[in-house]
């Protein structure tokens, strides 16, 4: 019995900790993203008629069935994969939570999208291997990396060779800049580019700081 108390013990201790911000997040960018995927679904008919009466245009019903059922399946495999992060801390289910964060943003989601988006990147900055922490740059490449990043957010983080947290920012980065090109869009991409680019900043000038020990 004593035997079987200290194994718990041992697992509990080597149980991966929990992100109660990255859950939180991602519990609400999934509520969000399922409620639209329902209401598209229950309430077709009014959203036809409403974009008859308003804009004078009309939607395909097979368009928003199809709309509807993706999110749900996208809000289904974004639980999924919180819930196999949660349980085994895997790296590959952090990248494929970016992923599907990503492709939610382009379906229209962009609220969801960008929540779970943040959810990611906050699992991905928890789930560093010690080898990738002690990667440490030359003073020239760090000085190149963090002129690089004030350019293009993310570019010089991947010079750096910290490729995970490069792509995030290169991404989200080229993201900003395309919503930035519409007006409503702007709101979202302006704050999502400038985030990235004092996220690289800060990157660079720490990477440079090691590097100049």
């Amino acid at each position: 019995m004593a035997a079987k108390k200290e194994i718990k013990k041992e697992e509990k201790r080597r149980k991966p900790k929990i992100s109660l911000a990255a859950n939180i997040l991602l519990i609400i960018g999934l509520v969000i993203l399922a409620a639209n995927g329902i209401l598209i679904l229950v309430m077709q008919s009014w959203i036809i008629d409403t974009m008859k009466a308003t804009l004078g245009s009309s939607i395909s019903p097979v368009l928003l069935t199809t709309l509807g059922v993706i999110w749900l399946i996208l809000a289904l495999l974004a639980g999924t994969a919180n819930f196999r992060i949660n349980k085994t801390a895997s790296r590959e289910w952090s990248w494929f939570l970016f992923v599907l964060a990503i492709i939610i943003l382009i379906s229209g989601r962009i609220e969801s999208g960008i929540l779970i988006l943040l959810s990611s990147i906050i699992y991905l900055s928890k789930t560093k291997t010690e080898k990738e922490k002690e990667k440490l740059p030359s003073k020239g490449i760090a000085i190149a990396g963090l002129v690089v990043n004030l350019i293009l957010p993310g570019l010089g983080t991947i010079v750096f060779r910290r490729n995970d947290i490069g792509i995030i920012q290169l991404v989200c980065s080229i993201l900003g800049i395309l919503f930035s090109f519409s007006l409503v869009g702007i709101l979202i991409g302006l704050p999502l580019f400038l985030a990235m680019w004092v996220w690289a900043l800060v990157v660079g000038i720490k990477r440079l700081k090691k590097a100049s020990k």
